[in-house]
């Protein structure tokens, strides 16, 4: 049917799509979802316009995809832009809404399914009561997006790694959004330099002095020493480890107040309310 379509004259392709506008404002949307993919997939690879301008000569500028079930479809197109719609209800597997300002487009109790998200912006966007299965958020913009009454059994994408349940809700927090609440170990996992943080609680744990370079330029460190200095220093700072000389090696010893708080770093059992700041700040990737 897709060749079919594709092998069809512009006036024919302009009629279909006066007709869909007209019968999606009178017939339930998703009955219509697989002749709007089958029109989408035939205009959208030379559209020159903006995403949502293709969207109105389809269903409309107010038509929605509430309760559709939509597969495989690549939403930007042209020079992509703002794409104002409801989603809510909707089922979409594997479709590509990338790149596109979301900030207005709702997509409240809907199943994702391996769709990517990456690079947009979906800034307050609500996604209560959705279920999220292998979702790609990469480098998209999450500041105040609703995850609050999210299906736990989430799973996301986010550079190429993979985050589940509560190290997804994690990932979410991290990045501003809205989640149910989370244990800020998780949101800590999150932050690019958690791994860093980790193995220096666990080095200091071990007992004994630490040499201060050893902690700060080898290992984990050696992927971002300045980072590792801010973290040796943050411990100091709030009296969990102080600062020591032996000979001329400065070496870094943890105080009785760090043994608990570091020891549940290291062990991924949770984070002590003085840590939280540390992984509150940083640039985020």
């Amino acid at each position: 049917m897709e060749a079919f379509i594709a092998g069809e004259s512009a006036a024919f392709l302009d009629e279909c799509c006066s007709q869909l506008v007209q019968q999606w404002s009178i017939f339930n949307p998703g009955e219509l979802a697989s002749t709007f993919a089958l029109l989408w997939n035939a205009r959208s690879p030379t559209w020159q316009g903006g995403t949502d301008e293709l969207l109105t000569t389809l269903i409309g500028p107010h038509g929605g995809f509430d309760h559709c079930r939509l597969e495989r479809l690549k939403m930007f197109c042209g020079t992509g832009g703002a794409l104002v719609r409801s989603f809510r209800n909707s089922v979409l597997i594997e479709c590509d809404l990338s790149r596109l300002d979301l900030r207005k487009s709702r997509f409240g109790g809907a199943w994702l399914e391996s769709a990517s998200f990456e690079g947009s912006d979906l800034t307050g966007v609500d996604f209560s009561d959705a279920s999220l299965l292998d979702v790609d958020f990469t480098g998209a913009v999450l500041s105040d997006a609703n995850f609050h009454s999210i299906d736990g059994g989430l799973s996301l994408r986010f550079a190429g790694v993979e985050y589940t349940k509560e190290r997804a809700l994690g990932l979410l927090a991290s990045r501003g959004a809205i989640v149910p609440p989370v244990d800020a170990i998780y949101i800590a996992m999150a932050h690019p330099h958690y791994e860093i943080a980790k193995k220096i609680a666990r080095r200091v744990c071990e007992g004994g002095a630490s040499q201060y370079l050893g902690l700060t330029q080898r290992g984990a460190s050696a992927k971002d020493p300045a980072a590792a200095v801010r973290f040796v220093d943050t411990l100091v700072s709030i009296g969990y480890a102080v600062f020591d000389k032996s000979g001329s090696a400065r070496t870094v010893e943890l105080t009785v107040a760090g043994r608990t708080p570091l020891r549940r770093l290291a062990e991924e059992d949770g984070l002590d309310e003085a840590l939280v700041g540390y992984f509150s700040s940083g640039k985020r990737t």
